[in-house]
């Protein structure tokens, strides 16, 4: 072989080299962007719920403690803060009934039905993790 096609075939096979290299870079990169992206989105995901916790309208407060069951279960790094904070949400709520009782011949539930949620969430996610801890961890 003559080292005219000798250079040009190395000069092929390293250019061939830094392509698949900088293709793996991107793909990486994508791939980490993909990561941060979804992180943020849950992130925000959770602070709108936890806004929505405060809420004076039951379907919001329902309609945010089922959404932080789902960012439970969308995101196992987030679960023990998303139980604490709805067990928190009971305690607090549940303090507030027993300052407020209700007035006599006034009908209402108990618990409340956003304190049953929330408890029906908890519950939900300890039996699961009770049953099959590897079903627990995929959460």
């Amino acid at each position: 072989m003559d080292s005219a096609l000798t250079a040009t075939l190395i000069g092929v096979g390293g250019t061939v080299i830094v392509g698949i290299a900088g293709f793996g870079a991107s793909v990486w990169n994508a791939r980490e962007t993909t990561k941060m992206t979804l992180q943020g989105q849950v992130a925000d995901r959770y602070l709108r719920a936890i806004g929505q916790l405060g809420s004076d309208k039951l379907d919001v407060r329902l309609g945010s403690i089922y959404a932080l069951e789902r960012i439970a279960h969308d995101s196992p790094q987030d679960q023990p803060p998303v139980m604490e904070v709805l067990a928190a949400f009971i305690r607090d709520h549940s303090r507030w009934l027993q300052d407020n009782p209700p007035d006599p011949g006034e009908v209402r539930e108990f618990p409340d039905p956003e304190i049953q949620t929330a408890i029906t969430v908890i519950a939900g996610r300890l039996v699961r993790a009770a049953g099959n801890p590897d079903d627990a961890a995929a959460e």
